[in-house]
């Protein structure tokens, strides 16, 4: 599992890293305005909707393929496969024909200080993207087969093609207008999935042309997707008070967040999906085999390795909140007033990564027992206190009250899950995962104070960017040098399985 994930958050850096620059290429361009606001509630709101669909077909999909490959061989789980890409595809067919008639609506829903031009150029460009469903409806159901077929690489990266065709779209549209921008996103989000298609084929998997409602499988697909969507149905509704707020808080104010939560999803991005992608099988393969050795051990080894990652990258976030947005951002339409807002954001969000770690770990954990209500329930009770807390805070911190009702709502949420879990499978041994997380924590102190003390030395003679990338190095090798003297569960298994390849 380790060396997989490895490979997936190598692959994950390359595919942020060019996240980053589409960031930084709209933000030179459109700064925090009309364009920029325009462009990322555009992105949101087909596929937060659509993602009623995906996320409850790709997640019930695998451990129902892999009962039906049990059962009756990989030539029938085929044809599951098949009828249910189909039945994906006309629904997404249907989302998009609804979806453009009542655009306006939706962006209105999703953005309530949105009026005037704003307006209208968001739902144009809303408009457009809902043409692009049907790839996601495809990619709904062969990014789990090709996971399935131990083909983590291709599925992984979506995120690489997508940011490359809308950094050049940007670029295009700051000379020919913002048509171009909506053009070039559209056909960004096709061809992202368009090369599964030659490795699917290359598993010897053949399409057919069947569409059968009658199916007990397609059934099970539904049945096990109703509380997932609902889940999700839940999850969106953050997404949807984060915006709304943010367009009626500050102007720029959905830009400003955007630009934040994408540092902050830096970490999620690369370091919880990566992980989650690898788990989710493995954990559905133990649970089908009633192999409760290893799918707790699977468990512990993602919690443990997820914790090494996420609380040094917390601290650093923190620490040097507005450098990083300066460093990344700070030019062309972008200014030193948006680098206070944004940064504020990203400190605020940054709090919340060990309970997005845990939500994603632990959710999968229930999935895989074809247990999907637990989910729901902890979804909701999330959602409940981030509605809550975002509303209360904002009236007194402004934007930054939005990014903290969602730390919290992720802690909550995760720690929640820890205790659910526990009550349903018996001892994963938490005092031993705690005990672990309290050395990381203690190790990620001492790296943090260090790598600030260096960032304040040199901030005087070498300027806030060098300063920045000096203490980032200093933060890394302490951060390893601690982690191995003190032993940390993980890291000691990795060095482990080097020792043993290279013998």
């Amino acid at each position: 599992m380790k060396a997989t994930a490895f490979i997936l958050m190598i692959l994950s850096v390359v595919s942020k890293v060019f996240g980053f620059v589409r960031e930084i290429v709209l933000s030179y361009y459109y700064g925090t305005g009309m364009v920029a606001d325009a462009f990322v509630i555009a992105i949101t709101v087909p596929f937060v909707l659509f993602n009623f669909i995906t996320i409850g077909v790709s997640t019930s999909y695998i451990p129902i393929y892999n009962e039906v490959y049990r059962e009756s061989g990989e030539e029938r789980a085929n044809l599951f496969t098949s009828n249910l890409s189909n039945i994906v595809f006309f629904i997404s067919i249907l989302f998009t024909v609804v979806g453009i008639v009542i655009a306006e609506p939706l962006v209105k829903l999703f953005a309530m200080g949105f009026e005037g031009e704003k307006l209208k150029i968001t739902v144009l460009f809303v408009q457009v993207l809902f043409l692009s469903l049907f790839a996601a409806g495809f990619a709904a159901v062969f990014r789990g087969y090709l996971q399935i077929k131990k083909n983590y690489i291709v599925p992984a990266s979506v995120g690489l093609i997508l940011n490359v065709v809308i950094i050049v779209s940007l670029v295009l549209s700051s000379f020919a207008g913002s048509s171009v921008l909506m053009a070039g996103t559209c056909l960004a989000m096709i061809l992202q999935f368009l090369h599964f298609i030659p490795f699917i084929k290359k598993t010897g998997y053949r399409h057919k042309k069947i569409i059968d409602l009658s199916d007990p499988h397609i059934k099970q697909v539904l049945i096990a997707s109703i509380p997932i969507v609902f889940g999700m149905a839940v999850n969106d509704i953050n997404v949807i008070v984060d915006k709304t707020l943010a367009s009626s808080v500050a102007v720029g104010g959905v830009s400003t967040m955007n630009y934040a939560a994408r540092v902050n999803g830096f970490v999620s991005g690369i370091v919880i999906m990566s992980i989650g992608t690898v788990i989710f099988p493995l954990m559905s393969k133990f649970s089908a085999e009633d192999d409760m050795k290893g799918y707790k051990k699977t468990i512990v080894e993602a919690i443990n390795l997820s914790s090494i990652l996420i609380i040094p990258a917390t601290i650093g976030f923190m620490l040097y909140a507005k450098p990083i947005i300066s460093l990344l951002f700070e030019r062309g339409q972008f200014n030193e007033q948006d680098v206070i807002a944004v940064s504020g954001g990203l400190f605020f969000y940054s709090l919340g990564l060990m309970g997005t770690s845990f939500i994603d770990i632990l959710s999968k954990a229930f999935y895989s027992l074809k247990d999907m209500k637990t989910p729901v329930k902890v979804s909701a009770i999330i959602v409940l206190v981030n509605v809550s807390l975002s509303i209360i805070f904002s009236k007194f911190i402004g934007l930054n009250g939005l990014a903290l009702g969602t730390a919290i709502a992720a802690l909550t949420g995760g720690f929640l899950l820890l205790i659910l879990l526990r009550n349903k499978v018996g001892s994963l041994g938490y005092m031993g995962i705690f005990k672990n997380i309290a050395k990381i924590l203690l190790c990620s102190a001492i790296m943090g104070a260090l790598s600030y003390t260096a960032f304040t030395l040199l901030l005087s003679r070498l300027g806030s960017d060098i300063s920045l990338l000096i203490a980032i190095g200093v933060a890394v090798v302490v951060y390893l040098v601690l982690v191995l003297v003190m032993r940390v569960e993980g890291v000691m298994e990795f060095v482990g399985d080097v020792r043993k390849r290279i013998g």
